[in-house]
């Protein structure tokens, strides 16, 4: 489903960025943190998305997504958890399980079909960049701070701050050294807005993270506000009085 202008302009009002090219599929239901940007992507899955990421053109977020967080770069072209076939089964085809389209509803009530294993959901973590066209499987969970090149297959865990690239994609190299990864994984810098964190020399790794930890500790760090919104087909909603409660949300910590 394509949303109107009208829907489009509320949810800009509210920190969510879209465009008419925006699709959500019929079973989709995602809890959106503001701000976030959604240019021209398809989303089908339960899940969310957390503040300050940006999902870019042709990207297709699957039904196998369980969550994206803060701060993160999904570029152009990536598709993250599409569906799975079974390799071990008479055929992969989706027509051995009934599938829609497929069988008719006839059969399907004449017929028991075999249900589909049950395959973990995707997660990822906060500050990670997706470079162009890469492809991120199912039961796959991508830690804060990784980079995947342009063009990978992601088909198992990535560590926290850790590039990886090729196909299947394989560890290049540590972002920064472990002492570092292990500061910012306690420093958690994605609570913040980028407004608190202004001033600090992050092109600097070293002096980045200490003014970081020297603000935190005064309490001089803001948290972002708890804004989330609900996409699906039925459009869009505020529903900040049930970030506690909601089945596919897990708070940003």
């Amino acid at each position: 489903m394509k949303f109107d202008k009208q829907t489009i302009a509320a949810a800009l009002q509210a920190g969510i960025t879209m465009n008419v090219q925006t699709t959500v599929d019929n079973s989709a239901i995602v809890l959106l943190e503001a701000p976030v940007k959604i240019v021209a992507a398809r989303l089908s899955f339960k899940g969310s998305i957390g503040a300050y990421t940006y999902v870019r053109f042709d990207c297709r977020i699957a039904g196998r997504t369980e969550r994206i967080g803060r701060y993160c770069s999904i570029a152009p072209g990536v598709s993250i958890a599409d569906g799975e076939h079974p390799t071990d089964w008479l055929a992969t085809h989706p027509f051995q399980w009934g599938a829609d389209g497929w069988i008719s509803a006839e059969d399907r009530r004449a017929h028991k079909f075999p249900a589909l294993p049950v395959i973990p959901r995707t997660k990822i973590g906060n500050d990670v960049w997706i470079g162009a066209n890469a492809i991120v499987l199912a039961d796959v969970e991508i830690g804060d701070g990784a980079i995947v090149a342009a063009g990978s297959v992601v088909t198992k865990n990535v560590a926290p701050y850790t590039i990886v690239a090729g196909v299947p994609a394989k560890v290049i190299r540590q972002r920064f050294p472990s002492e570092i990864i292990a500061r910012l994984q306690s420093l958690k810098w994605w609570r913040y807005t980028p407004e608190s964190m202004l001033g600090v020399r992050f092109e600097r790794i070293e002096k980045a993270v200490a003014e970081l930890e020297k603000r935190k500790k005064a309490k001089t760090l803001v948290p972002i506000p708890e804004k989330l919104f609900k996409l699906s087909p039925a459009g869009f909603v505020a529903v900040d009085d049930e970030w506690d409660r909601h089945k596919h949300f897990v708070r940003y910590k």
